[in-house]
């Protein structure tokens, strides 16, 4: 079945204004980041993240999003892994600069990309696509195409779902909840 999620990361200080912007207040109930339908973490780069435990909430948060990239730069993720969907998209100045989606059903190697990813998506792609050759390509039981997104956007913010810990991996997150 596999996990279906989205984020929001923006690089501020500020976790109450990302989080006014999106419609949402910090509860200050600390868990994991399955705890809480949503929830926010400061990542040790300094990024704050409000995670969603719907693959299309950071979807419906465009205009605070276009609000807050005003302010400085800011990434959404999404992934569904039963269906091998991934995107990242990176917004400055009100609006999105650039995306990078997988979309299996598309093809395996099929990746979406629009505007000017960052210099670091051509080295993840070409990294993930010998991957999959030497996994065998189409015929292998493995998508290494589906990480691109989730590793462009874990080289922009230091964040990765599965990958974040703080001191307490069961206590990184705080539980958000809407205004």
């Amino acid at each position: 079945m596999g996990m279906s999620m989205s984020w929001i990361a923006v690089e501020t200080g500020d976790p109450d204004a990302v989080c006014g912007e999106i419609g949402l207040v910090r509860t200050g109930d600390q868990g994991g980041f399955m705890d809480f339908p949503t929830g926010g973490a400061t990542t040790p780069s300094g990024w704050y993240v409000v995670l969603f435990d719907d693959p299309g909430t950071a979807h419906d948060c465009g205009e605070a999003l276009a609000r807050i990239s005003e302010k400085g730069q800011a990434v959404r993720c999404a992934f569904i892994e039963s269906t091998m969907f991934s995107l990242v998209e990176g917004w400055a100045g009100g609006k999105m600069a650039w995306s990078v989606t997988h979309d299996r059903g598309e093809g395996l190697y099929a990746l979406d990309v629009r505007g000017d990813p960052p210099g670091d998506f051509a080295a993840i792609r070409d990294e993930h696509a010998a991957l999959q050759d030497a996994e065998g390509g189409a015929s292998a039981g493995v998508d290494y195409i589906f990480d691109v997104p989730l590793e462009l956007a874990k080289k922009i913010t230091g964040y990765r779902v599965e990958d974040f810990e703080g001191d307490d991996p069961r206590q990184t997150y705080e539980g958000l909840e809407p205004l």
